[in-house]
């Protein structure tokens, strides 16, 4: 059985045609179907349903793809314990979201450069959708976002939880007490979009009291909500790790609220079929982490 064949397989099943599994793996889409036929010849057996227009796994198909993926696992971590780091090369697409970036991405890239220094890493920041959804269409091996993340043929290790806390400008004018959802009702909520985990995190505490009309001010950067927020133009959920130099400086204050906050845990989370170095990284990040220790 051809290696090259069977992973060809599963990137088939796992992003749904042949054509997007042709542009995760740099080949051409005749060259997909070409390595689909041997593989189905060297078993003797059917993997796809050709009578659907989509790409309809068989019972063997189903059956195999289980099998494969044990076996690439396999062969990703015989190569993470054993392979001299050194010697690994390539290209590897890594997505993160910003709570990541802002605070020991820095870290982990160095680490990496260290490490794997013929490994070429690119990354990618954005939401936490975003993020994910890019990892599910194979545009990137690796992602770090918050969890808890759930799917098929994928690995998830968790990388610490982090505290986020309402913040406000000390100049605007709130009631000197532990604030309830409807006292922060008033305010405007200033947040990241829907595409974060955090804005559902906000709109499950608002609704957690009924108060589930709120105005907000949305946009994409956490570094944005921050000066929004310092501003005086409304309050924000924000990880207080991130923003000491400005709670030092008093530029921002923690609003104390009467309902609390669960913390937030943050994962990685790469394909069992994905990039041997995946796995390596992963630990890396591990170590990297400055979250807190779910322990």
């Amino acid at each position: 059985m051809n290696l090259k064949n069977l992973e060809t397989f599963i990137w088939c099943a796992r992003l749904g045609s042949f054509r997007a599994a042709a542009l995760k793996l740099n080949a051409t889409q005749p060259t997909v179907s070409m390595r689909i036929k041997n593989l189905e010849s060297a078993f003797g057996i059917e993997l796809f349903d050709r009578t659907h227009q989509s790409n309809k796994l068989t019972p063997k198909g189903r059956e195999l793809l289980q099998y494969g993926e044990s076996i690439i696992k396999l062969i990703d971590e015989a190569t993470s314990r054993v392979a001299n780091t050194s010697h690994v090369s390539g290209h590897v697409k890594l997505g993160v979201t910003e709570t990541i970036a802002m605070t020991w991405l820095p870290d982990l890239v160095r680490q990496l450069d260290t490490n794997f220094p013929r490994l070429r890493v690119e990354l990618e920041v954005g939401l936490t959708n975003v993020v994910w959804s890019q990892l599910m269409s194979g545009e990137i091996d690796l992602a770090l976002l918050p969890g808890p993340v759930r799917g098929v043929g994928l690995v998830s290790q968790s990388l610490g939880l982090v505290d986020y806390k309402w913040m406000a400008s000390p100049k605007l004018e709130l009631p000197d007490r532990d604030l309830t959802p409807t006292d922060l009702k008033s305010q405007s909520i200033i947040t990241l979009s829907s595409d974060s985990n955090l804005h559902n995190v906000i709109s499950d505490w608002f609704k957690q009291s009924g108060a589930d009309h709120w105005r907000t001010t949305v946009c994409n950067s956490l570094s944005v909500v921050s000066s929004l927020t310092i501003a005086e133009l409304g309050v924000s959920l924000m990880p207080p790790e991130i923003f000491q130099d400005q709670l030092s400086r008093n530029q921002l204050k923690v609003v104390e609220t009467k309902l609390p906050l669960n913390a937030m845990e943050f994962v990685s989370c790469y394909p069992t079929t994905g990039q041997p170095i995946a796995a390596q990284i992963a630990l890396a990040a591990q170590s990297c982490s400055t979250f807190r220790s779910l322990n």
